[in-house]
């Protein structure tokens, strides 16, 4: 009767412990399958790629697209076993409109900030950037900011007065974040001049067309590299912010895809880090 009463505990045992095993076995493989199902849907949600010229963000070296927001992306489509996708080049006012307006769309790098924030979603950040005034050295509004410096002993940015406002020119690049930057400046009243990118108003600056330009400090250091300014004729005359740059999604966007992508560039930080050096983002 023992005996009886212990195999049949045994065989009750082996059935509960196959069922426990079948269950967990189930349940992992559920897991996997979510997982995978998550990079599928990330896999196969339809979006389009765009980005305008702004080194080193994003720029063509030996007609090939580049920069550390480029390289970047395309380290996250292979993190996630996407084919790699095509990047669209733009003038930003229409990447802008067209990631403000219509639906499965990603423009980089966008600045983040407050006022932008609601408007779509976002990975990142790629990287901060600084923004500043450049003007031309010992100019009007140099020589004024020195002396106010000097004679008050407090190093804050000049206020341009009424007269200077009305006779100086700023070039930004239309929709960017400088714009918003120069609104919140004391150089907001200047006379405001619309480029279509960066090359556009450095030219614009370089041939004097206008006395000052907002830009970014990758920007500039592009600029004295590529040999488009001379790094001894210009000053940085105010410091308007540092703002994180991200890759800015449609505000439709499901939730679960922005956070793939965004799990994906923080699996890729040392790469990411890499590429901060190599483009003098640190």
């Amino acid at each position: 009767m023992q005996q009886l009463a212990l195999k049949l505990l045994i065989v009750v045992c082996c059935l509960f412990g196959s069922n426990v095993f079948a269950e967990q076995n189930h349940a992992d493989q559920s897991k996997v399958e979510q997982n995978d199902a998550t990079h599928l849907s990330a896999h196969n949600y339809p979006l389009s790629y765009y980005t305008e010229i702004y080194p080193p963000s994003s720029f063509y070296n030996n007609n090939q697209l580049t920069g550390i927001s480029v390289e970047l992306m395309r380290a996250m489509w292979r993190d996630m076993n996407m084919p790699q996708q095509k990047i669209m080049v733009v003038p930003w006012a229409r990447g802008y409109r067209q990631i403000s307006m219509h639906p499965n769309n990603v423009l980089f790098a966008m600045s983040r900030t407050a006022e932008r924030d609601p408007l779509f979603k976002w990975v990142g950040p790629i990287f901060e950037a600084q923004y500043f005034i450049l003007e031309k050295r010992h100019s009007t509004i140099s020589n004024l900011q020195s002396r106010y410096e000097k004679d008050s002993q407090v190093k804050s940015p000049y206020e341009p007065s009424s007269q200077v406002k009305s006779s100086k020119s700023l070039v930004v690049i239309r929709h960017d974040i400088t714009e918003a930057l120069v609104d919140n400046s004391p150089y907001k009243q200047f006379k405001r001049v619309s480029a279509k990118n960066m090359d556009q108003a450095i030219k614009m600056f370089a041939n004097n067309r206008v006395d000052l330009i907002a830009i970014s400090r990758t920007g500039i250091a592009t600029a004295v590299q590529k040999g488009q300014i001379d790094a001894s004729a210009y000053t940085r005359i105010y410091k308007l912010k540092s703002v994180g740059d991200y890759y800015a999604f449609s505000k439709d966007t499901p939730d679960h895809i922005i956070h793939v992508f965004q799990k994906s560039l923080d699996n890729l930080k040392p790469y990411h880090d890499e590429l901060k050096i190599k483009y003098g983002m640190e």
